[in-house]
């Protein structure tokens, strides 16, 4: 029922209680939250209040406005709710439901796992279905992963949302060609409770592509490793050198480009050459590039089409050939050559993943 209190001559004023529903039943292990609509025709609202009982709760927000009862303040059995909206000028109307309270049992929530899509080398979709809340409200709700079976939400975890349904998962930084277990999770008042357990393995890195800094110019037969060239040259002209002094020990096999510009710059310490220009790279947000050996450059001639941005000239490798010399690629042809330390050609960095 809406009664109209005062203040009918200079504007009309409406409260109506739309949650609950009147001669609802509603539990009594959960805080009772109370919405009204009120309007007023001429003034504006200032209060919305809600009474059970002999207790008053002011709600708050503006249409719907919002009471939160304390389910501390719920006792079993029948009760009346009332509402009084008051406007600037004093003017009310209230509008009164009946609703029962009663006790309901609290389980552990039911939840699906969504099967697994959208597979890359460190990244997946998943997700999950929460079709019963066990007479709770969900508090927390996501996926969890590991590489071991059965993983719980204190091993990687996602927070995605609140509430009963469907809903997505972004599981990311994860390893190349890795086997992960996964499991949805829903959390309630009385606890987590795990979907069934799925599982997929992530896909091996291809050659080409942006990653961590750089593009992905090649790839071990593991498929998690590799290295990265940086998407543009670091000098079109720079010298490998300036003395005769034979280093030694460098390689000029993959995998050891980053040791030989450490073995270079250590010897020729602070000066201007292709070592120590990449020894000091800081690109994209990586400090880790290097001068790569000759082997690892001929990888960069072989992809150049896919890294694009090579000038027709040679490039200088970190592989040495003798005290005069260091070995060098023309990227566009693939043809190795030694030449003089102290000429100047250009550079390309590369870093390891």
């Amino acid at each position: 029922m809406c009664i109209v209190l005062s203040g009918c001559t200079k504007s009309k004023v409406t409260c109506t209680i739309t949650s609950p529903k009147d001669g609802a039943e509603v539990s009594i292990n959960e805080d009772l939250v109370v919405t009204v609509e009120a309007n007023d025709t001429k003034g504006t609202i200032a209060t919305v209040t809600v009474y059970l009982g002999n207790l008053s709760f002011l709600a708050t927000g503006t249409n719907p406005y919002i009471a939160t009862i304390s389910s501390t303040y719920l006792m079993l059995g029948k009760h009346t709710i009332r509402a009084v909206a008051t406007n600037t000028e004093g003017a009310q109307a209230a509008h009164s439901i009946s609703i029962t309270l009663i006790e309901t049992l609290i389980e552990l929530p039911e939840v699906t796992t969504n099967i697994i899509t959208d597979i890359t080398p460190t990244s997946a979709i998943a997700g999950g279905n929460i079709t019963n809340n066990g007479n709770s409200p969900i508090i927390a709700r996501g996926i969890c992963w590991s590489t071991t079976e059965n993983p719980t939400i204190e091993d990687n975890k996602t927070t995605d949302g609140l509430g009963t349904g469907n809903f997505t998962s972004n599981i990311t930084e994860c390893t190349p060609n890795t086997l992960y277990y996964v499991r949805a999770y829903a959390t309630n008042k009385v606890g987590t409770d795990y979907g069934e357990q799925k599982s997929f393995t992530t896909s091996t890195f291809s050659v080409g592509g942006k990653y961590k800094g750089g593009i992905r110019v090649y790839v071990d037969e593991t498929g998690k490793h590799g290295f990265i060239a940086a998407p543009k040259d670091q000098s079109n002209g720079i010298q490998w050198g300036s003395s005769t002094y034979y280093i030694g020990g460098t390689n000029r096999e993959i995998g050891m480009g980053k040791s030989n510009t450490a073995k270079i710059v250590q010897a020729q310490g602070d000066d201007s050459y292709a070592a120590k220009l990449c020894y000091d790279l800081f690109l994209n947000g990586y400090n880790d590039w290097f001068l790569p050996s000759i082997r690892e450059l001929d990888q960069l001639s072989q992809n150049k089409d896919l890294i694009g941005g090579f000038e027709s000239t040679d490039y200088w490798s970190s592989s040495e050939y003798d005290a005069y010399d260091a070995i060098l690629c023309w990227i566009s042809s693939g043809r190795e050559d030694e030449y003089r330390k102290w000429a100047t050609y250009a550079v390309r960095c590369i870093r390891e993943f």
